[in-house]
């Protein structure tokens, strides 16, 4: 992330918010926290804006065989309908806090669905604690576990949640789904 320079031309006195993203096609969106300027006939010049990396998680979603009682699994019914998000606590402030969400973009940001073996990255997370969320692709479809892989013992995730770093990248979540919910 090298020297960038900008201006902004013809702005009219008032208090502004500036904020500046990198947009790429590995859908990996660095972003800078906000910084509040005021413009009153005069020209500002130094304003450092610092992108921040912004972090990952990743794993795989896996449908748990039907029991037998329960019969076949519908067959309608795929890992890649099921759409993944990750959402922050509520306490923990940040830079979305601040309103910027470039959906303009065309990303999804904040969620992601799997691919046909079940994988999955939700990308683009500011540092902060998170939980799991899951569309599931049918109404009788529960979530039977999230865990992150870890020696000596998995990490129950459903309970726990996670807390991400700045810029870190977490990988090894496997999501259990199973068919069976009651309704």
């Amino acid at each position: 992330m090298g020297s960038q320079n900008f201006s902004l031309r013809g702005v009219d006195d008032g208090e502004y918010e500036l904020m500046a993203a990198r947009f790429s096609e590995s859908m990996d969106f660095p972003l800078s926290a906000p910084r509040r300027h005021v413009v009153k006939g005069a020209d500002l010049n130094g304003i450092e804006l610092k992108l921040l990396k912004l972090g990952s998680v990743s794993g795989r979603v896996v449908i748990e065989a039907p029991k037998a009682e329960w019969g076949p699994a519908p067959a309608q019914s795929k890992v890649e309908e099921a759409l993944n998000e990750m959402k922050r606590d509520e306490r923990t402030t940040g830079v979305s806090a601040f309103g910027f969400f470039p959906m303009e973009a065309g990303g999804d940001f904040g969620g992601a669905t799997p691919d046909k073996d079940g994988g999955c990255t939700v990308k683009n997370l500011e540092a902060g604690r998170y939980r799991a969320n899951t569309d599931l692709p049918d109404e009788s479809w529960y979530i039977g576990a999230i865990t992150q892989a870890a020696t000596p013992k998995p990490v129950d995730v459903s309970r726990a949640g996670l807390t991400l770093k700045q810029g870190e990248k977490i990988s090894g979540i496997e999501m259990i789904i199973a068919q069976g919910a009651a309704s």
